[in-house]
């Protein structure tokens, strides 16, 4: 979780989770943690530096989503 933006503001990994169903089956989960921002669209910058905190700064748990198995 990100600090930053706060744990009441981000969905937790049992998002993510495989559920049981009543007959005790696992139920697969159809979504992951999916980056909706493609990281190489922001390394750009004056420098070589400035570009790489540009791509690092998108890489961030606050910027993943429920990204559906279909999607992507």
């Amino acid at each position: 979780m990100d600090d930053a933006v706060g744990t009441e503001n981000q969905l937790g990994n049992k998002y993510y989770a495989d559920r049981e169903s009543p007959a005790g089956d696992t139920i697969p989960n159809p979504y992951d943690k999916g980056h909706m921002v493609m990281r190489y669209n922001n390394v750009w910058g004056d420098s070589d530096a400035e570009a790489e905190r540009g791509g690092k700064a998108t890489f961030i748990y606050a910027n993943a989503s429920l990204q559906h198995q279909n999607l992507n």
